[in-house]
């Protein structure tokens, strides 16, 4: 038996279900497809979800911290669609880390309303990358650029 096909889903605790879903719905455009007392299920159309939030009220963004979970990623389809994201979360005043090139990926950071560090990422073609031994080394600045610029 092998893991197949990578992350299934990732669940949360957060404070307020209402607030996280404004986040994850409104700026991240995944649809909620599902709930159960205290939780909701969202997904981005290719798994049946791929994040449940469960609401804690008690929790805090100490013990998020202290949870340790670095951040959870979420694939956007090529560089057009990073950017598009990127520019919205900017007009809808949402704070967002300059752009990171990790070799194998585009990408840039953001925090939810409970403090949880989430990338927005894509894929670089495999072809530009696998043969290259420090592929996974070394990150570098890039500047995302938007319709604004």
């Amino acid at each position: 038996m092998t893991i197949k096909g990578g992350i299934n889903h990732v669940t949360l605790r957060v404070q307020n279900l209402a607030r996280s879903e404004a986040f994850y719905c409104g700026l991240l455009g995944l649809k909620r497809v599902g709930e159960r007392r205290g939780m909701a299920f969202y997904s981005s159309g290719h798994y049946n979800h791929e994040l449940a939030l469960m609401e804690d009220p008690a929790i805090t963004p100490q013990a998020i911290a202290q949870g340790g979970l670095m951040h959870i990623a979420f694939n956007v389809s090529d560089e057009a669609a990073l950017k598009a994201l990127y520019q919205r979360m900017i007009e809808a005043g949402h704070p967002v880390s300059e752009g990171v090139d990790h070799v194998i990926s585009h990408a840039f950071y953001t925090r939810d309303a409970d403090g949880y560090t989430v990338e927005i990422t894509t894929d670089m073609p495999r072809e530009t990358w696998e043969n290259n031994p420090s592929a996974f080394r070394h990150d570098k600045s890039m500047e995302i650029q938007t319709s604004n610029q």
